[in-house]
């Protein structure tokens, strides 16, 4: 943390949660001379959410000035309609609207800011395979005995998610959807992304720091995205800090995250420290209803997409689905649609 703080002024985008607040105290403890101020996003007017209420506890317990940033739904693809707008690449983000806009404000505040991304991933835990195949049997047995003692359940094993059919599993989840044409897939192939060979001690955590999620994050994070010179930094994907995590016993310290809460104890309230992940469900549902109400599905294209999409059977997917997933990546043809009829470079 203390490294990333070569500012005078510094934001951090502080969620109710604990990657957040943990780097936030962090900062307040190793450079109480940085001037640091919370950004929050809340998604209660789209559905219930304590979200908020915990990220406002955690500010005011590290004296930190505070602003919420409320999602309603009305930005979603908004960025289509914004004139000028150049990305390298397609961007896979609906909301990038509401992004830049948040970015200029908190790029108005300070040329920094700080994402608390993710410390469920650095944390994830081993599964027991890997358990007892890299740490003695003994110890494992012990911790698993001395943690559902002390805790009350069970340390998480992967004995389900790591069935002989997760492969089975992932093809299927890797379907093609079927607005995309005939030719296409066959053009370009269903076949499951090959994978990089399983870390030996935290497969978990080091394959879901490989998703294609991360080169989403960091494309949104570019200034050149964002549009203003703001820059993001994450202290949570330090090596060191990966080094660190991936050398200490994972039963107790990488379930539920047992290694912030332990560190936070006396630096963030306790009911934060208590409290469980808390996903926010219902959100993108509750987009994609506002979304629909206001005649999102039948928004014209930029450009022509006919020579890759079933454009019938993609509005009905935007119309009909019950499926967030299918709805969001039938929403990625409409930023594909805008990076093609995005208008060329002033140089030519």
């Amino acid at each position: 943390v203390r490294d990333r703080l070569r500012s005078p002024t510094v934001t951090i985008q502080l969620s109710g949660g604990l990657d957040s607040p943990a780097i936030a105290a962090m900062a307040r403890a190793v450079a109480p001379e940085v001037a640091l101020a919370a950004h929050t996003v809340s998604h209660e007017r789209l559905v219930a959410s304590d979200e908020r209420e915990f990220a406002e506890r955690v500010a005011r317990h590290l004296q930190l000035p505070q602003e919420v940033s409320y999602i309603e739904g009305q930005g979603i693809l908004a960025h289509l309609d914004e004139p000028g707008l150049r990305t390298a690449e397609p961007v896979a983000d609906p909301e990038l609207s509401e992004w830049r806009s948040r970015a200029r404000r908190l790029a108005a505040q300070a040329p920094v800011t700080i994402d608390g991304e993710d410390g469920d991933s650095l944390l994830a835990p081993p599964d027991l395979i890997t358990l007892l195949r890299t740490r003695p049997v003994g110890e494992t047995a012990a911790a698993y005995r001395r943690y559902r003692a002390e805790s009350g359940r069970r340390p998480w094993l992967g004995l389900r998610e790591w069935s002989p059919f997760r492969a089975r599993r992932l093809a299927r989840g890797w379907a093609a959807p079927a607005w995309l044409r005939a030719e296409v897939r066959v053009r370009h192939g269903e076949a499951v992304p090959h994978e990089p060979s399983p870390h030996p001690l935290r497969p978990r955590a080091a394959w879901s720091h490989q998703q294609p999620v991360w080169e989403t994050l960091f494309a949104i994070d570019d200034p050149s995205v964002t549009g203003v010179p703001l820059t993001v930094v994450l202290p949570l994907l330090d090596a060191r800090l990966f080094a660190f995590v991936f050398s200490i016993a994972p039963i107790p310290w990488c379930q539920e995250k047992a290694l912030l809460r332990r560190a936070m104890e006396g630096r963030l309230p306790a009911d934060v420290l208590a409290r469980p992940k808390t996903p926010v469900h219902g959100a993108h549902e509750a987009s994609i209803a506002v979304w629909r109400a206001a005649g999102g599905a039948e928004r014209a294209l930029p450009h022509p997409m006919d020579d890759l999409v079933d454009i019938e059977a993609w509005r009905r997917t935007l119309r009909e689905s019950p499926a967030p997933d299918a709805v969001m990546g039938a929403w990625r043809v409409f930023e594909v649609a805008r990076w093609l009829a995005q208008p060329a470079p002033a140089n030519g």
